[in-house]
């Protein structure tokens, strides 16, 4: 079972009651037996073992014993991460040129792409939510490549603009399997890279379409246009990031799609315009970065029709200044925020509102041992929740990145689900090999997801937990046999 994002509605063919679906039949109850058996036994994690769920990405070797500064930037659903790096060599980070890593669960800490003959560095800006695709740049040079890669490979794909010639350039995000990629490019006017009139563009790449140029918000009467997508929904319709607000300055968060190209999304009142955001939740529903008030940066989150709102404060009265990322259906917020002028890092859920993430971890998961870091900065989150990762100092004063695993069935332990049900489905979308159902929350709650071949015997393919108005697409695997299936929910036993 996988997570999809929003893409195209069909006609609704479901309803609280259970509708038929024609189907070829199959192994359902095996199935449902497998999902439970992963469920269960899966993400079992020995007493032993407890301890490697804080995983420290600032050691390792690139093929020697060399020990690296790193600044993770991204995480998968199976918790890879990626990032850039340099040896810690006694030289300033600023001036080393940046190799990239990719740290694995059971291999670890990685080198993959070391600085070129000048000194040239790449950079790592994401990896894709299923796991498949990294993506970066090197000099003007943007691209994708498999995360199936060895120490020196050089083995990647060209996602430039062939037409267009760069003065500099960065991929900066993946869709859920790295089939469309996302990033901003600066092109020079009149072909003077070295001029100090340029535009930076955002720019939306497919194999399929190749480059699709954004535009931006404003542009008339500006010698300096600027645009960047900083982040993509799972099926790669929707994009944002921010753009020149208007003639007069600012900058302001946007949101794209090719239905409604380049939207505004505001700011909070009170301060200048300044507002940008950096991801968006994998059904494009939920956009999270920052904005400026009278109190100066504030997190902001953005829901379909709902406007700019603010994330609240912690127990303590801090609020979260930067939001950098959202999990898969915007429920779960990472970013951080100043507590006595040192980075914090905090976590926001619809379920429990605003924290800091050393105190989520001490109160829920004392079982963790987070080896005396301070945890300053949350860079992402995985989709499905499951994975964060960040930055801060050791017990040296060393900075660093790190991991934080909060295990398979955390969420569900934080949230008290209604026990009535009264919810729609929609047959989103089917193909041979699935069927795509949309299930569409009035409210918080748990729910169990059930199929059937006779509206008798109901195997049950999975619990899931929904947020009220936020949508959940889930893709069940194909029957295996000709036949009628049924789907339903049910309230948890």
């Amino acid at each position: 079972m996988r997570f999809l994002p929003e893409s195209r509605t069909l006609p609704r063919i479901g309803s609280r009651d259970p509708r038929l679906i024609p189907r070829r039949n199959c192994f359902r109850a095996a199935l449902g037996l497998i999902a439970k058996a992963v469920l269960v036994f899966g993400f079992m994690i020995p007493v032993d073992a407890l301890a490697q769920r804080f995983n420290v990405l600032s050691g390792g070797s690139d093929g020697g014993d060399s020990v690296y500064f790193t600044a993770a930037s991204g995480v998968s659903n199976q918790g890879v991460v990626v990032g850039d790096g340099a040896p810690r060599n006694g030289l300033l980070w600023e001036l080393e040129p940046k190799s990239t890593f990719i740290w694995r669960e059971g291999s670890g800490f990685e080198v993959i792409f070391k600085p070129d003959t000048v000194g040239l560095g790449y950079v790592l800006q994401s990896v894709s939510s299923d796991g498949s695709t990294l993506v970066g740049s090197l000099g003007v040079l943007n691209f994708r490549a498999a995360t199936v890669q060895s120490v020196g490979s050089d083995d990647i794909e060209s996602v430039n603009d062939p037409d267009v010639d760069l003065a500099s350039s960065e991929s900066f995000a993946a869709s859920y399997d790295g089939q469309w990629i996302a990033g901003s490019t600066r092109v020079a006017i009149d072909g003077n890279i070295y001029g100090r009139s340029f535009y930076d563009q955002a720019w939306l790449w497919s194999e399929a379409g190749g480059t699709v140029w954004l535009g931006y918000l404003a542009e008339a009467g500006l010698a300096i246009r600027q645009s960047e997508a900083l982040a993509i929904s799972a099926d790669g319709s929707a994009l944002v990031g921010y753009s020149n607000a208007s003639a007069e300055g600012g900058l302001e968060a946007f949101r794209w799609s090719a239905t409604t190209g380049m939207i505004g999304l505001g700011d909070f009142a009170g301060g200048t315009v300044n507002s940008r955001a950096y991801d968006i939740s994998a059904s494009g529903n939920a956009i999270v970065g920052y904005g400026e008030s009278e109190s100066g940066m504030e997190a902001a989150l953005w829901l379909d029709g709902g406007g700019i709102q603010n994330l609240g404060v912690t127990e303590g009265g801090h609020r979260m200044e930067i939001a950098n990322a959202t999990s898969q259906d915007g429920a779960i917020i990472v970013g951080h925020g100043r507590i006595e002028e040192d980075w914090t890092a905090m976590i926001w859920t619809n379920g429990s509102g605003l924290r800091l993430l050393a105190d989520l971890v001490e109160s829920e998961l004392p079982e963790i041992d987070l080896q005396g870091w301070k945890l300053r900065e949350t860079i992402d989150i995985s989709d499905n929740g499951r994975y964060i990762v960040g930055r801060g100092v050791d017990p040296d004063d060393d900075e660093g990145s790190w991991r934080l695993d909060l295990g398979a069935d955390f969420w569900s332990d934080l949230y008290t689900p209604n026990a009535s049900v009264n919810l729609s489905l929609e047959l989103v979308e089917r193909t041979a090999e699935a069927d795509s159902i949309r299930i569409n929350p009035d409210d918080t709650r748990e729910v169990v997801l059930e199929s059937s071949s006779n509206l008798q015997d109901w195997d049950e393919i999975d619990a899931l937990f929904l947020y009220q108005g936020l949508a959940r697409q889930v893709l069940v695997d194909a029957p295996a046999s000709e036949g009628a299936i049924f789907y339903r929910l049910r309230s948890p036993d």
